[in-house]
């Protein structure tokens, strides 16, 4: 079932259906949650993403379809509190990243996740000015920030 058409039915998922697809994200291995992925999300899954990362994004966006995801309100909320706390978003060239959006890496078995904010980007509950200070961080050399997370124009950081 793609994640915005109601089942064969003609019904929307019910509860039961989403544990049901849960369950199933639980018990597949990596090339069963790439193949749901692309049939999910319509494009595979990015070529770093592991299992258990796989795994997490569909289980969160399948439920988020079913039950909805932040209102608009808790959203417009979360960026006033994040500029009040950070100041404007350092914001360069092509690699404009809209607040609220969250950047997911796996780098030697490690998960991070960074968030985008008004003013900074988020990892480790710390603020950073840029990506590249935290993929450095991360990695022990310079990266390019953008490049570390998979972010290589606008359009993918809006839809990738």
């Amino acid at each position: 079932m793609s994640k915005d058409e109601p089942d064969r039915k003609g019904r929307k998922p019910s509860l039961e259906d989403v544990a049901a697809q849960l369950i199933r994200l639980s018990t597949s291995d990596a090339g069963e949650l790439r193949a749901f992925w692309r049939e999910y999300f319509g494009r595979p899954a990015p070529f770093r993403f592991r299992r258990d990362m796989m795994a997490h994004v569909l289980a969160y966006d399948i439920q988020v379809k079913v039950r909805g995801g932040l209102s608009k309100a808790a959203t417009n909320q979360l960026d006033k509190i994040a500029a009040e706390e950070f100041g404007e978003a350092v914001r360069k060239g092509r690699h404009r990243l809209t607040p609220g959006t969250r950047l997911v890496r796996e780098w030697h078995g490690v998960t991070h996740e960074v968030y985008v904010t008004d003013g900074a980007f988020i990892w480790q509950g710390t603020p950073h000015r840029s990506l590249s200070a935290i993929a450095r961080a991360i990695t022990g050399t310079r990266w390019s920030g953008p490049a570390f997370f998979g972010i290589r124009s606008l359009s993918d950081a809006m839809h990738g």
